[in-house]
């Protein structure tokens, strides 16, 4: 009895080292046979299903690389934005730097007159002047300085024409606790207005002033928080307010 069952066990054995060589030797082989493949119709569809495959799990992965380059790449050109007012309210968000010689994009929101501010960069605190406010496009321009840097980092601004629904987009935000750490939020474009858009990100305070990216690191935005929504104002906005 215990004989016959080693036996049986031996013949399963083997049959399922068989399925597999099979797999990996014979259907390789068929499958990249044309005679096999024409006179075998199943043997082409699933030919044709691993070919569509790959490609899309390629393209994933190339979007993930690209994404992970686009953050390196501008995570240094947003500030930290601070102020106080009078009666020691505190607001805090982000800028983004625009020209190497230190022009900073902020929410007009973040800097209201009166208040006393902090710009944070590179991990220190550096000197402002506030050039301009446009309070009715939220805007506002800072120049910063810092004896020790000649020359900041700045970033490529995308086309109007690529701001599309359903484009992947980032932000990256400053955030004051811990002092100068930065956190980013991924996600896609879902709404497009004329003179802004939304996209799937949630809304939350500490992501005032903070920029909006394409997957290539080119600015696409800047965000605000209005009744509960994340608003982003749209490239051709911040251009024309810039003058450039």
């Amino acid at each position: 009895m215990i004989k016959q069952i080693s036996k049986v066990a031996a013949i399963f054995l083997l049959g399922i080292i068989g399925g597999i060589l099979g797999q990996f030797f014979v259907f390789s082989f068929l499958i990249d046979n044309r005679y096999f493949l024409e006179k075998l119709p199943f043997l082409k569809q699933l030919k044709e299903r691993q070919v569509i495959v790959n490609p899309k799990e390629e393209i994933f992965i190339e979007e993930n690389t690209a994404l992970t380059k686009a953050i390196e790449k501008v995570e240094k050109t947003v500030a930290g934005v601070k102020s106080k007012s009078p009666d020691n309210q505190i607001l805090e968000g982000s800028g983004l730097l625009v020209t190497s010689d230190g022009l900073l994009l902020t929410l007009a929101s973040l800097v209201p007159r009166g208040s006393e501010f902090y710009f944070y960069l590179d991990n220190k605190f550096v000197a402002y002047q506030i050039l301009k406010r446009d309070l009715e496009k939220n805007l506002a321009l800072v120049k910063i300085s810092d004896e020790k840097t000649n020359s900041f980092p700045t970033i490529g601004w995308a086309d109007n024409e690529r701001t599309k629904l359903g484009k992947r987009i980032f932000l990256v935000a400053n955030s004051f606790n811990p002092i100068g750490s930065k956190f980013i939020e991924e996600g896609i474009i879902r709404s497009i207005g004329e003179d802004y858009f939304l996209t799937n990100i949630s809304a939350k305070e500490n992501l005032q002033g903070s920029p909006l990216f394409d997957i290539e690191g080119r600015a696409i935005g800047l965000n605000f928080v209005e009744n509960g929504k994340m608003i982003t104002i749209p490239i051709q906005n911040i251009r024309s307010f810039l003058g450039f």
